[in-house]
């Protein structure tokens, strides 16, 4: 494993015991969960292990009112022979259906889908690269160009019919880009998903990926990044209701940072920590269809990645209300130094049921299990 924050996804993992757990008030809300997909053998050494480590969720509402769940999967991170996933849900997120693959580039690992809805069409959109060096592609300079960071490209492919067949994917935009989080359609039509990329020096810069014309070109717009550094990377985003862009960004420093853009992401205001304290992890953004804006988050102290909870921003004061927890990591067993639930995503069903999906992991020197959680929420 490499350090922190090194690469955008292999040190995801990267952290202690989580054996403290934080303890984290809740207020009423229904709830029931699921298990989305969740994967034998999880020995990241066994060359029958093919889909063991499934993390960075993302789940929305298809134009036909199902639900689909996308994931990236693999005998561990970065594997050569990543792919992603997907799994659908005709009951509002009670079941789903045995996972089948939506993307596998060869000789690349495919990561983080992330689903943009904007009536009848469906974009997802996903990073492709490959972090493995052999075996060797050529010489140094082909190697720069193909292998590590320099290597990953944004693509996006879309479905006309609600994702039972998909477009071929195309590379979005011609320069090194991360995704991570669903996209967001503003009230003027103009389509924003929120992406990353090291920006000089090692520091993860947020930015938007923007269309102006439903999907045919997109544009990398904007760039904001936290005070000295300790934020930019993993962006989630939504629209308030004065029409300013809200972002998160997952930072090193215990907390989320935010940030807001009055003009659909080209400038960016001053960034600000979060008063309650946050994992290093991603989180999720959302906002219903009543107007509520919702955070999905880590509610704890690096370096542990759970429990998970959710909050609810008022947006007169931009304070967020207490949180409610959804879901707990279990308590590591002998040789686990990791476990987490963590990187969640949300949409919301027509009769107003929140669904969430995040990853439930489990690391050990001989086993790196990740499977993939859901809950249906009634707040």
């Amino acid at each position: 494993m490499i350090p922190a924050f090194s690469s955008p996804w292999l040190r995801r993992a990267g952290i202690a015991l989580a054996a403290m757990l934080c303890a984290v008030p809740a207020f009423a809300a229904k709830m029931e969960i699921s298990t989305v997909f969740s994967y034998a053998n999880s020995d990241p050494y066994d060359r029958a292990n093919l889909y063991g480590f499934n993390h960075a969720p993302n789940v929305t509402v298809l134009p036909d009112g199902s639900l689909i769940a996308a994931w990236f999967s693999g005998a561990h991170e970065g594997d050569i022979h990543q792919l992603i996933l997907q799994a659908r849900s005709t009951d509002g997120g009670k079941s789903w259906s045995a996972a089948t693959t939506l993307v596998d580039i060869p000789r690349k690992s495919d990561f983080d889908p992330a689903f943009i809805v904007k009536g009848k069409k469906t974009w997802m959109v996903f990073a492709a690269g490959r972090w493995n060096r052999y075996p060797w592609v050529g010489r140094r300079e082909a190697e720069k160009a193909q292998i590590g960071l320099d290597s990953y490209r944004l693509y996006v492919m879309e479905s006309d019919d609600s994702g039972r067949t998909w477009s071929d994917s195309v590379v979005a935009v011609g320069k090194r880009g991360f995704s991570c989080k669903n996209g967001i359609v503003l009230k003027d039509g103009r389509i924003l998903l929120p992406v990353y990329d090291d920006s000089g020096g090692g520091k993860w810069a947020t930015s938007m990926l923007r269309s102006d014309d439903d999907g045919k070109t997109w544009n990398w717009v904007g760039q904001v990044l936290a005070a000295e550094g300790k934020a930019g990377g993993e962006p989630a985003v939504v629209e308030l209701d004065n029409g300013a862009i809200l972002t998160a960004m997952r930072s090193r420093d215990g907390h989320i940072w935010f940030a807001q853009s009055q003009d659909a992401g080209d400038t960016w205001a001053a960034p600000w920590a979060s008063e309650f304290d946050a994992a290093t992890s991603s989180q999720a953004l959302f906002r219903t269809k009543a107007g509520q804006v919702l955070l999905v988050y880590n509610a704890c102290k690096p370096p542990e990645r759970t429990p998970l909870a959710l909050r609810i921003l008022d947006q007169k004061t931009m304070k967020w209300g207490e949180p409610l927890e959804i879901a707990r990591a279990p308590a590591p067993g002998q040789d686990v130094w990791s476990s987490q639930v963590a990187y969640p995503s949300i949409t919301e069903l027509a009769d107003d049921t929140l669904v969430v999906v995040w990853t439930e992991i489990s690391l050990a020197p001989n086993a790196q299990s990740g499977k993939i959680m859901a809950a249906r929420i009634k707040l």
